[in-house]
């Protein structure tokens, strides 16, 4: 409980224009009530309490609300610029995905052609040995005939030379 009257009307309506003054002392306990103090000049010009705290309360909601307002403004751009980024960052993710699905074919198409080219390469390489053994057997054949022509070539010449 205040001790001063006044300072309990502007308690009570919500609104401290200034702070509170704190008494010099208390009552005596005599039963007199301490001296009422007078407004000062400029509480004077001030509307009554009741209607000063109606206005008070209703600038002080109307501050509030546009205070709500404002944080709400900001909230729904921020929500949007979130919005968009998620939207973006989905499209990219898509993008991405995309982009795995193409190299992931890719790779198995060049991974079917690495195997056909593996087998292509170990054929060649068969054929490459046949061929090697078949020209070898052929130059031994080469040199076979070639000693069998020099020694016919050698028995002509005997029988040429007995005559």
């Amino acid at each position: 409980m205040l001790a001063d009257a006044e300072a309990a009307r502007q308690w009570a309506s919500g609104r401290l224009t200034k702070p509170l003054t704190p008494t010099a002392a208390f009552p005596a306990t005599s039963g007199e009530a301490p001296p009422r103090r007078t407004p000062e000049p400029d509480r004077a010009k001030r509307p009554a309490p009741a209607e000063a705290g109606k206005s008070a309360v209703d600038q002080r909601r109307r501050r509030e609300r546009a205070e709500a307002r404002k944080a709400a403004e900001e909230a729904d751009r921020e929500r949007q610029a979130r919005a968009s980024e998620a939207e973006e960052a989905a499209r990219r993710a898509e993008d991405v995905k995309e982009r795995v699905a193409e190299l992931r074919d890719r790779v198995e198409t060049l991974s079917k052609e690495l195997k056909g080219a593996e087998a292509d390469l170990a054929r060649a390489r068969s054929d490459d040995r046949t061929a090697r053994e078949e020209t070898r057997a052929a130059e031994r054949r080469v040199r076979d005939a070639d000693r069998a022509a020099q020694k016919a070539a050698r028995r002509v010449e005997e029988l040429s030379d007995e005559d």
